[in-house]
């Protein structure tokens, strides 16, 4: 276990015994971007299986079960399968559309930009950068080449001559839309021209193709991604309207010609442009009275697998699988995902050149940006902002000059490792030689290492120099060589000055190890590797995105393929964890559920990371031709928060519920306070729930006949509304008060609450809990009888296991995607909670539900059967042993489980031990990662 993990843990700890005596503050819980609710991973898989099962000879998809594959559905499982994880079958279909590339993009018996269809174009563009494949070499094509060979910049139209019975290559909303689309998936920047042609064809009611819903969803996706539409603007809001017109009762969309109940291909796509606009997670945003889009969507599956209505197929499926994966198609592949990293670095950079490390512009923060450009084949001499010309490369020889490289031996041997990979000579760095300075003055023959003897104990003061020495073309000494080797641990991992032993550390000695031409078969490469797969996380990758990044390079140092079956956890590998820790717009996180605050855009993190996922290691090669770099626009801020119109919900009494959009970081605030209507004073202090997309608070009502409140949201990013973006926005609401007339349930049950629990399809167990103030959903279960296993941590409470189905609580979410999942009974419907079980509090009457595996509601049981009279106590449906509920402190998995995890209670001094705790720890934490 690395230092920094033990201390997220001993922070989690303290956090468990300070708390657990209110509710947390808004904002405390951090979810990732775009994170699909729990109770729809069983169906995407369930989606994606089937999908796979479609490929035919020769890795193309037969769309329609004609018996033959096609490129357009090829193109569109390729974006389905890659937007969920699942990879295995990617080659084959990239391998497909590479081989009918030419064909299906060209007019019949054509070759050229001339007789180019932009729309197919388009489209293959955006599928072959989501499989990885080079837009520049699709099967022979320069697919990126002719698309922008066919750019009118009169008139910003992607248009050609191109014609056949079915396709034409004019200027269209459908072709502009695809063009768009291709560019930005590719990592190319988009002319502003060509996203003005396009907004210019949006109808008076919002929509596009005159009133295509999938078009315009496409049409609004595409303009979002290329960054020149503000999600702010009356663009943005008419399509949104289009959308809210035409949206069904269910929760779905459909073209005008269908007259199924919702199209499986138009949701998704409709869902794909609301979440580009930042309403995700749509289920929330967008929910109707009888459903919500996922919902509506994932109703369609089949027991097949396919998703759709009557002629569900792979066509549909896979549009369908776009809309339920909560990722945006145009940042699938590793070619978007680094020019976007790529462009938001750039826009970091200070004015004399350098980016800032943990205190101010930094030298080392600088050299590990500067060979982030480098790996992506981009000249950080050209690097520049402001007036005075200063390029990153020009920062770090002038700290050089002064100094730096003296400071230790990995400052040295970083700045050489970066300014060989940049084209600068190391002999002469601002009159320094770099070469020398490693050789002569940092290696001491004495101690057989480099630097002082303080230094021989820390694993980058030995890995660094020897990188940048191999690097310079220079010999290392083979006592440093050996030094690297003793500081292995004998968990074959290796650590720093500080003590920390961690994956990235590690990482790092390995590519030291190799530069060294010590080959795979060495004992200590092979028990390096061998602590990397021991240390290996559920999700693929190595707890945060600087270790998993230093891991992927020590690995593809010493010759392993990161991106192979061995080295995937739940179907996932090494390079989709890391890419799972970058935001829409381009940054890295360090960790989604950090114990340090917000999930916030982390300059070291992106740097660190887009080497790793380019598949190189260091050092790199001395540069022979690097280009300028270009930068893309970054779009809509994914941490912004966008609030929607809140509402009051009776019950028994009455909930505040807000919907919410993005927030990626997870930092906004909700504030609530009421009074009764000509009462001078408000009541404060109202607690408030953060659920997925909405937060809830529950009011405390007297006899007054209304009330009146003030609901106030904020955000340090922003909160959009109404077409701004400012720091807080104000509701008033004001609302009848009068007690609502008891549930049917009410009476039967007097002061109990009702429990059903669907074990599996054969055993459901009913029951009743005598009702207690203050009592929670959580509560209720643990009091039933039944025996419960819970983790808890600073994030809530998770139940694992239920009268024996499920999880070990030291390994909650084991057999995920099947969970539990938390369930109210609301007139008469089972309806999914919104909050964890142990921030809900129940009423006399309630009827709470929980169901295990793919979170199909629990079965509807009569309710005089759940709330028999007193006299005769209800019977189980089947007998369960009971026992006490354990609980075993535990980590939160990344994104959270709205169903089972619960709002992290919290008292003002366990808020106060988390403060010091961080103050204590987190610069020692940070001094490792900013070195």
């Amino acid at each position: 276990m690395s230092h920094r993990s033990l201390a997220c843990r001993v922070m989690l700890v303290l956090a468990l015994l300070v708390g657990f005596a209110g509710v947390a503050p808004l904002g405390a819980l951090a979810q990732g971007p775009g994170a699909a609710p729990p109770d729809l991973s069983a169906t995407i898989a369930k989606a994606a299986g089937y999908l796979a099962t479609q490929q035919i000879d020769g890795g193309g998809v037969d769309s329609f079960a004609s018996g033959a594959a096609d490129p357009t559905g090829t193109a569109l499982a390729v974006l389905a399968l890659a937007s969920v994880g699942e990879t295995s079958a990617l080659p084959g279909m990239a391998a497909y559309l590479a081989a009918n590339a030419a064909a299906y993009t060209h007019q019949a018996g054509h070759t050229g930009a001339a007789y180019l269809f932009p729309s197919r174009a388009g489209l293959l563009l955006t599928a072959v950068s989501a499989a990885g494949v080079d837009a520049h070499d699709v099967g022979g094509l320069d697919l990126l080449g002719e698309l922008a060979e066919t750019y009118d910049a009169q008139t910003g139209a992607y248009a050609t001559a191109a014609a056949e019975e079915f396709t034409s290559g004019a200027a269209s909303d459908v072709s502009q839309a695809w063009a768009l689309l291709g560019l930005a998936s590719a990592g190319a920047p988009v002319p502003a021209k060509a996203a003005e042609y396009l907004l210019s064809l949006q109808g008076e009611d919002g929509s596009w193709a005159a009133g295509d819903p999938d078009t315009t969803a496409r049409a609004l996706t595409a303009l979002l991604a290329s960054g020149h539409l503000a999600p702010t603007s009356e663009a943005v809001a008419r399509a949104s309207g289009y959308f809210r017109t035409t949206q069904l009762a269910n929760g779905g969309w459909r073209p005008a010609w269908d007259e199924e109940p919702l199209n499986a291909d138009t949701t998704g796509w409709v869902i794909q442009a609301l979440e580009a606009a930042g309403y995700a997670p749509v289920a929330a945003s967008w929910a109707t009275e009888e459903g919500d889009p996922l919902s509506a969507l994932a109703g369609l599956q089949q027991d097949g697998g396919q998703v759709g209505g009557a002629y569900a197929n792979a066509y549909s499926t896979a549009e369908a699988l776009l809309g339920l994966s909560g990722r945006p198609v145009y940042a699938l592949g590793q070619n978007g995902r680094v020019a976007r990293a790529l462009s938001w670095l750039a826009a970091r950079q200070d004015a004399d050149g350098a980016w800032a490390g943990f205190s101010g512009p930094d030298a080392g923060a600088t050299a590990e940006a500067i060979l982030a450009f480098a790996a992506a084949g981009y000249d950080a001499a050209l690097l520049q902002t402001g007036s005075n010309g200063a390029s990153a490369v020009d920062y770090v020889t002038q700290a050089v000059a002064g100094g730096y490289a003296k400071t230790s031996p990995a400052a040295a041997g970083k700045v050489t490792v970066a300014l060989v990979a940049a084209g600068s000579d190391p002999h002469d760095v601002g009159g320094v030689d770099l070469v020398d300075l490693l050789a002569s003055e940092w290696y001491s023959p004495t101690l057989s290492a480099f630097g002082t003897i303080t230094d021989t104990t820390d694993a980058w003061a030995q890995a660094w120099p020897i990188l940048g020495l191999v690097a310079a073309g220079s010999t290392v000494p083979e006592g440093a060589v050996e030094t690297l080797v003793g500081l292995q641990t004998a968990e074959g991992n290796w650590t720093d000055a500080w003590g920390y032993s961690a994956p990235d550390s590690t990482g790092l000695a390995l590519q030291a190890l190799a530069a060294a031409e010590r080959p795979a078969t060495d004992p200590a490469v092979a028990a390096g590797v061998a602590y990397l797969r021991g240390a290996q996380d559920a999700r693929g990758g190595w707890e945060n995105a600087n270790s998993t990044a230093g891991a992927l390079q020590g690995l593809l140092a010493v010759g392993e393929d990161p991106a192979s079956p061995d080295w995937q956890m739940n179907g996932q590998s090494p390079f989709e964890a890391l890419a799972a820790l970058q935001k829409a717009d381009g940054p890295f996180v360090w960790m989604w559920d950090s114990p340090f605050g917000p999930a916030a855009d982390d300059v070291l993190a992106t740097s660190q990371a887009i080497p790793a996922l380019l598949g190189v290691h260091y050092p790199l090669a001395p540069a022979a031709a690097l280009a300028p770099f270009e930068p893309l626009l970054p779009g809509p801020d994914p941490d912004r928060l966008l609030a929607l119109e809140p509402f009051l919900q009776r019950n028994d009494d009455l909930t505040l519920v807000a919907p919410f959009g993005s927030d990626a970081n997870g930092d906004a605030l909700l504030e609530v306070n009421y009074r009764p209507l000509g009462a001078s004073d408000w009541i404060t202090g109202t607690a408030v729930v953060r659920g997925q997309g909405v937060f809830t608070a529950a009011l405390e009502l007297s006899e007054a006949a209304s009330y009146e409140l003030q609901v106030t949201v904020s955000d340090p990013d922003g909160v959009q509304h109404e077409g701004k973006v400012q720091p807080a926005v104000a509701f008033s609401l004001t609302t009848e008060a009068g007690a609502p007339a008891a549930p049917p349930a009410a009476a039967a049950a007097g002061d109990r609450v009702g429990l059903v629990v669907r074990i599996d399809e054969d055993r459901v167990e009913v029951r009743t809990v005598p009702y207690e103030q203050g009592m929670t959903g959580l509560d209720v279960l643990l009091s039933s009888g039944l025996e419960v296993e819970a983790a808890y941590s600073s994030l809530g409470a998770a139940v694992c296991s239920i009268a024996g189905q499920g999880c070990a609580a030291t390994d909650c979410f084991c057999e995920s995607p099947d969970t539990w999942s938390y369930w109210h009974l609301q007139d008469g419907k089972w309806a999914y909670s919104p909050v964890g079980a142990a921030t809900y509090r129940v009423k006399p009457g309630d009827v709470q539900g929980w169901s295990w595996g793919n979170a199909a509601p629990p079965p509807l049981v009569p309710l005089d059967t759940i709330f028999v009279p007193a006299s005769e106590p209800a019977a189980p449906t089947a007998t369960a042993t009971p026992g006490p509920a354990t609980a075993v402190p535990e980590s939160a998995p990344e994104g959270g489980q709205p169903s089972t995890w619960g709002a992290a209670p919290y008292v003002f001094g366990g808020f106060v031990v988390l403060l010091l705790g961080t103050a204590i720890l987190w610069p020692l934490l940070r001094r490792r990662r900013r070195r």
